[in-house]
């Protein structure tokens, strides 16, 4: 006894203790008091029977053995050893608590990075440098070019010709390389089906597993630059009308002059921007007229027209016919107005020779006039009807269409009369073979009656129909899909349609047998993978600052609510977009709305409270940064719900859009002006195609 004790020195960090074949305690340093008292023993001593099992197990055998033993807040790795002359089992701690909370972190850091990556609406993807293959890709990414994870994850760019021109793409990937990033460079890109579309491409390279690999986010701006197109159309066109067309803020202080206005009135534009237009235009208004009665006409009816007198750069009086009327934003408040106006001098002068000529036409064209009215008019409200109607199927359909799920919509009877484009490709029929009843001819014929038996049931009640079972695929291959049908009525509870959708939960029961099989045969591995680890949270630090400042870089911030716990993550671009350094302070719904303008806080608050009840959340809507100043943001998100509808998650983004929001309001002020002459304005191409015409 007295050799083995002075085998140990009593000054090892580590718990160092010796257990006989009988289960006693023969030895313990002062390390190993920890242990003794997790146990309940002191020297001399059994052990607890699970311990003594173990000791006993080690001689009979002669083989190690371990196990983990949390000792007060500290967590040992406990290694037994058989010392077979002397009958005793030597007994080894070493404290592996720090590498505990290594493996923590180092999972919470992966949690993060996968929600960001994989729940971020931006679209992103990290390909290998190695092959560039892609490692992985968010469904934004699939979303956006209409792929799914089977076809990108493994295969190349090039595979996929995913852009049209490729040379461009490798000339910014291998300045990605030398330089580590590009920021957004415009390139475009190819979807699935062939549909172009213009993105900004970012590029950082990060290290994953001590491999070189590139972070790219996609950020589709197809529209913007189709609205900047619209811009520079409209503004060409309004400095190629024959009329001047002059716009004012609510100071009436000048913000657009055309070249129209410059020919008719000598001045140059950048002579009388921030002007006050009475100053510049010395208006002399006709007998009975006042600008106080123009101003009230057009607040009144929305605009005001009709014959003034006015002066030149050169001090000439002319007279121009004006059409005035009010500019508005998006929510209804006036920002100022618009005036456009020809220079009738001459047709005055023409017009006095022609006075009595035209009194006796104009009974004529008045009556005229009405009638063109009243058919317009009818004209216009049949063919918005035909347009909404149209609109409103073209949207069905397309989402239908859009959704990953099989869907299909059917008669108050049951009878099935439509399917979508995912249901043909998956069974491989066609509609003729579906229609009606004959989808029992995809279900596995020992499953069918209970289908029937639920369906039926449902057709009879008015109920919902949810039920999990397999369909055949054009492969011939039956898979699991969950089911859900929901009767769609009408204001008195009749049911007109019934809308169903079935959902492949193939991967779901792979992954639920997966999980079973790993936990099944899960060890843990701790000293050997303390390095590893440290270096693997290191690198995922790295990917995580990556995404960050790609997010920066695109002025998109996301955030992540957990509904159930009330819990709420926002990533440092919210706090940058809100004017705010980078986690300030804690991120609540209420600190959000704080920062909502005023006057939008009630539109938001409802649209949050839509999308909880399942509708979709894309808003637009004014904040009041720190310092007082005003943006426009674009928000998105999509809400998770529990199988019983009930939601337990929203994740989503936030976008500063205030330059676009200007540029957008720039083409309407246009667009509002040239709709509003009295002038027929034709564009035509170089050829002498006409192109477009306003009246």
């Amino acid at each position: 006894m007295q050799t083995r004790m002075e085998q140990f020195p009593a000054t090892n960090p580590n718990p160092v203790l010796s257990a006989g074949k009988d289960g006693i305690v023969l030895y313990s340093n002062v390390a190993g008091e920890p242990l003794l008292h997790e146990w309940g023993v002191n020297i001399g001593e059994k052990l607890p029977l699970h311990i003594e099992n173990i000791v006993h197990r080690v001689i009979s055998l002669n083989s190690p053995e371990k196990m983990e033993v949390k000792a007060g807040n500290r967590i040992y790795l406990v290694s037994f050893h058989s010392i077979p002359k002397e009958e005793c089992v030597n007994v080894y701690g070493f404290d592996i608590s720090d590498q505990k909370k290594l493996e923590v972190k180092l999972r919470e850091s992966e949690d993060r990075f996968y929600k960001a990556f994989h729940g971020n609406p931006t679209a992103l993807t990290i390909t290998c440098v190695a092959d560039n293959r892609y490692v992985d890709v968010n469904d934004s990414y699939l979303h956006l070019l209409e792929y799914n994870s089977e076809d990108v994850i493994g295969r190349t760019t090039k595979e996929l010709d995913l852009f049209p021109n490729f040379a461009e793409r490798e000339e910014t990937v291998a300045l990605t390389l030398e330089q580590g990033y590009v920021h957004n460079h415009e390139m475009d890109v190819r979807t699935k089906t062939g549909r172009i579309l213009r993105v900004l491409f970012s590029l950082e390279t990060v290290n994953i597993n001590q491999e070189r690999h590139i972070l790219a986010t996609f950020i589709d701006i197809t529209e913007r630059k189709q609205a900047e197109e619209r811009l520079r159309y409209h503004a060409n066109l309004v400095d190629n009308v024959s009329d001047a067309i002059i716009s004012t803020d609510k100071e009436l202080k000048i913000r657009s002059w055309n070249k129209a206005a410059e020919r008719i009135y000598g001045w140059q534009e950048d002579e009388v921007i921030d002007q006050k237009g009475p100053d510049i235009l010395q208006t002399t208004f006709p007998e009975g007229l006042s600008r106080e009665a123009i101003a009230k006409d057009i607040f009144e009816k929305g605009y005001w027209e009709g014959e003034l007198i006015q002066k030149t750069k050169d001090g000439r009086n002319i007279t121009v016919y004006a059409k005035s009327m009010v500019l508005k934003d998006e929510s209804g408040v006036v920002i100022g107005g618009v005036s456009i106006s020809s220079d009738i001098t001459e047709r005055k002068r023409t017009k006095e020779t022609l006075h009595e000529a035209y009194e006796t036409l104009q009974v004529q064209s008045e009556e005229l006039q009405v009638s063109n009215e009243e058919l317009q008019s009818q004209s216009e409200e049949l063919q918005q009807a035909n347009e909404t109607l149209r609109e409103s199927e073209e949207r069905f359909h397309t989402m239908a269409n859009a959704i990953p799920q099989l869907a299909w919509i059917a008669q108050p009877d049951g009878y099935i009369y439509w399917y979508n484009e995912c249901w043909y490709a998956y069974t491989g029929t066609t509609p003729e073979q579906m229609e009606g009843w004959g989808w029992q001819s995809v279900h596995d014929p020992e499953v069918l009656p209970k289908v029937l038996e639920h369906w039926k049931a449902s057709i009879a009640t008015g109920q919902m129909f949810d039920m999990e079972f397999p369909l055949r695929g054009a492969d011939g291959i039956f898979r699991p899909f969950l089911t859900r049908v929901l009767p769609l009525k009408d204001a008195n509870g009749n049911i007109l349609q019934w809308f169903g959708t079935n959902t492949d939960v193939t991967e779901r029961k792979q992954a639920e047998e997966a999980l079973k099989k790993a936990h099944d045969s899960l060890e843990e591995k701790v000293k050997e993978r303390t390095a590893e680890l440290e270096k693997a949270y290191n690198l995922l630090k790295e990917s995580e600052n990556g995404l960050a400042e790609a997010q920066r870089i695109a002025h998109l911030g996301n955030w992540d609510w957990n509904i159930v716990t009330n819990g709420l993550y926002w990533s440092d671009e919210i706090y940058r977009i809100f004017g705010r350094s980078p986690q300030e302070f804690g991120a609540t719904y209420d600190a959000f709305l704080n920062y909502v303008h005023p006057d939008d806080r009630e539109y938001v608050n409802n649209a949050v409270i839509e999308a909880l009840n399942g509708n979709p959340y894309s808003i637009d809507h004014r904040i009041t940064l720190a310092n007082g100043d005003e943006h426009i943001v674009h928000e998105e998100s999509e809400v998770t719900f529990a199988e019983n509808n009930t939601p337990v998650r929203m994740r989503g983004t936030v976008q500063d859009i205030t330059e676009r929001k200007k540029a957008e309001e720039k083409i309407q002020t246009m667009a509002n002006a040239v709709e509003s002459s009295n002038d027929a304005i034709i564009t035509e191409s170089l050829d002498g195609i006409i192109l477009t015409m306003s009246y």
